[in-house]
């Protein structure tokens, strides 16, 4: 939740103070503070500015907003007063990214550093700017950019020995990384964030903004001794800015965030009665029902109930957590808030419902850690394009050099001509070795990424793996705690899931295998078998006939062959890997095919012998033709299958000396052929 609740701090921020002020009478206001303005100078002169752009933000017209900072910038630049520039600078930044403006927020941001930047008094100003540029990575799944921007601003910062600006880039990164669900990194990076702001007294407003953040990270890790001890520390801080503050006003939602942080660490910690009178305490200072602590205030409310047995009470809350983390989407908390349901479930003894419920959680959970992975490659190759640009540019730049400095020397230094040949020679020998030495670099990170790449792609299959073997678990416990009170339905029911998901798993181990083996093999290509043979075998092997069992209704869908291959045809082939390979094909179609019908035909001309299996399934979108074979994709991340099945079958069929393509004409369904020389 860090990153979203960080967009309502920032909004909060912006907006104290600015209360009592009607739609009504806004343009009045602004009206007679711009007639006031032509006789003020100084600081008084800017302060108007500041309350100026405050009721143009109140008006809620962003032209407006965003007309009246432009003016204050320009006017504060030719008064020549720096601060009040960098404050309105970063208003307009703020403006920005809580519009979710994130190309004008990277921008404006550059713009704010490079005007503050090694300016006197300023410092802070340069780091504020740096930390939005960096949550405006973060808001759009930038993530490697985003921990890459705060590694640079923690150098910049250990330069300028500025303790602020190694606080704030540390905080970025634990949020980044708790995003990420890096959920040990994430509490490293907040805790020296913590650690660094505690040792400034001015900075204290801020480390009461970030211990919340911290406080989550503890919780996910479950280190709950760690958490209580934090919140102690925390409790401390709290008390001496209560009494130090003047504006009491901002004090609700800090005792708020304060409490929920307690409540935490006790019911980790399995103190419920001190838990449950810290929540009471956190929901006195809530009093909005649409902020992020009434968000976490129905999810500990609902843990409590569940703790008490009552169960009705805490899936209504539940329910009410769950419908607003669809309005504020809040990616971060999907997993645990469908999680505390199944727990809820399970509790109340509705086993079928919290075995669904659990299966659904490691959906939502593959599904995000697929997005993710997505998203760092594009990223990854976004890298690319920009350093292959910037090698480019960097070149065309030395040609102009080189180009002027001829024309320069030539025409004062022609005595010397000699000499400049050589030195010429030598440079560009020299720029040879840069380029060398800037393509050696620009392959090693290739080389890295490909790295990560493999180790998303391991994350990836373990996923696939725990799914099945988490849901076989579950519903192995359920069988051994309540094996006297389930019926004979639900016992059967639970062994047909169980059945389902071993073979889903010892599936996908064979085709792991299976792709291994032929990636890594030369197949043989010398046995000579009858064309017919490998239709039938593949048929056979694939269970495509077998689509009703026993005592069940009859499948909607039908199988039909059409061989037009003489019986004497024969294939100097490998029979073993040819029938996979269409075996293969032939599963795909069973697959995605609910109803209508399943069709191989088998032809042959002189030189090839062709298969082709035709269905009336969901077929293959225009735009994922070309993805689909691609090893792991898959079109529909909540069907079942590893996209492993196709990349492979066209594979064998490459080593076999023949090929396997999608008919793009067929718009009935799919229809993929198999070729193979004879």
């Amino acid at each position: 939740m860090a990153l979203f609740r960080r967009l309502f701090l920032c909004l909060l921020l912006l907006t104290l103070g600015m209360g009592g002020v009607f739609a009504a009478d806004i343009t009045a206001k602004m009206d007679s503070v711009r007639r006031e303005m032509k006789s003020l100078k100084g600081k008084e002169r800017m302060r108007a500015w500041n309350v100026l752009y405050n009721y143009a933000f109140q008006s809620g017209e962003e032209h407006s907003s965003m007309q009246t900072l432009d003016e204050w910038i320009a006017d504060a630049h030719e008064h020549h007063d720096e601060w009040s520039e960098s404050v309105a600078r970063q208003n307009k930044l703020v403006d920005y990214y809580n519009l979710a403006k994130y190309d004008s927020v990277r921008s404006t941001a550059q713009e704010a550093m490079d005007f503050c930047r090694d300016k006197e008094g300023l410092t802070r100003k340069f780091f504020e700017a740096w930390h939005l540029l960096i949550c405006s990575y973060h808001a759009q799944g930038q993530y490697n950019t985003a921990i890459r921007e705060g590694r640079k601003m923690h150098v910049e910062a250990m330069l300028k020995n500025d303790i602020f600006g190694q606080s704030m880039a540390y905080y970025n990164m634990g949020n980044v990384y708790y995003t990420m669900r890096h959920f040990r990194q994430s509490v490293d990076a907040l805790e020296q964030s913590v650690r660094l702001l505690q040792r400034e007294d001015s900075s204290e407003s801020v480390l009461l903004e970030v211990y919340p953040y911290f406080g989550d990270a503890l919780e996910a890790q479950k280190d709950y001794k760690k958490l209580d001890e934090m919140t102690r520390e925390w409790g401390k801080h709290v008390e001496h800015f209560g009494k130090n503050k003047q504006n009491q006003l901002d004090m609700p939602p800090i005792y708020a965030n304060y409490y929920i942080g307690r409540t935490q660490a006790l019911l980790g910690l399995g103190r419920t009665g001190e838990a449950r009178q810290a929540l009471k305490e956190a929901e006195k200072n809530i009093s909005d029902s649409t902020s992020f602590e009434w968000l976490y205030l129905l999810y500990y409310n609902a843990e409590l109930a569940r703790r008490d047995g009552n169960y009705d009470e805490a899936l209504r809350l539940n329910a009410e957590r769950i419908r607003l983390s669809h309005v504020i989407v809040d990616k971060p908390t999907m997993i645990p808030i469908h999680l505390q349901r199944a727990d809820i479930l399970y509790s109340a003894g509705r086993y079928k419902e919290a075995a669904e419920m659990y299966k659904q959680v490691y959906h939502i959970d593959d599904s995000m850690n697929t997005m993710q992975t997505r998203e760092q490659l594009n990223e990854m190759s976004t890298f690319f394009q920009v350093d292959e640009l910037k090698v480019q540019n960097e070149e065309q730049q030395d040609l102009y050099s080189k180009i002027i400095g001829a024309m320069v020397i030539f025409a004062l230094l022609l005595f010397l001509i000699h000499r400049y040949i050589a030195a010429r020679k030598l440079k560009q020998k020299n720029n040879e070795l840069a380029r060398s030495n800037a393509e050696l670099q620009l392959a090693n990170e290739k080389a890295q990424e490909s790295s990560r790449m493999k180790n998303a792609f391991i994350r990836n299959i373990s996923h696939e793996i725990r799914t099945p073997l988490n849901i076989l678990n579950g519903f192995t416990q359920v069988l051994l705690d309540q094996e006297g009170q389930l019926s004979a339905t639900e016992r059967a029911d639970i062994s047909q899931r169980v059945e389902e998901n071993s073979k889903h798993m010892s599936e996908l181990v064979n085709k792991m295998l299976e792709m291994s083996e032929i990636s890594s093999t030369v197949i043989e290509r010398t046995e000579v078998v009858n064309a017919s043979t490998i239709v039938d075998r593949a048929v056979e092997m694939s269970g495509i006939t077998h689509t009703t069992a026993p005592g069940q209704p009859a499948s909607p869908v039908s199988f039909a062959i059409q061989n037009e291959v003489d019986d004497a045809l024969t294939v100097t082939t490998n029979s073993h890997y040819a029938q996979r390979a269409l075996r293969h094909l032939l599963e795909n179609a069973r697959k995605f095919t609910r109803q209508g019908y399943v069709h191989l035909y088998a032809t042959a001309d002189g030189q090839m012998v062709t298969f082709m299996v035709e269905d009336t399934g969901i077929g293959v979108p225009k735009e994922a033709r070309e993805k689909i074979f691609g090893e792991f994709v898959k079109l529909d991340e909540y069907e079942s299958g590893s996209g492993i099945g196709l990349p492979l079958a066209r594979n064998i069929a490459r080593k076999l000396g023949g090929d396997i393509v999608l008919d793009t004409t067929y718009t009935g369904g799919a229809r993929f052929v198999m070729t193979l020389p004879i």
